[in-house]
């Protein structure tokens, strides 16, 4: 897990952040 951020992380960008890994993780589901 990554640990605290030096700059704090905007809402939005968590959320596309967050997104984007769920989207990955489906898609490398889907493939294997």
């Amino acid at each position: 897990m990554m640990s605290e951020h030096t700059q704090p992380t905007d809402p939005t960008i968590a959320f596309v952040v967050i997104a984007l890994a769920t989207i990955a993780g489906i898609l490398t589901s889907s493939i294997l």
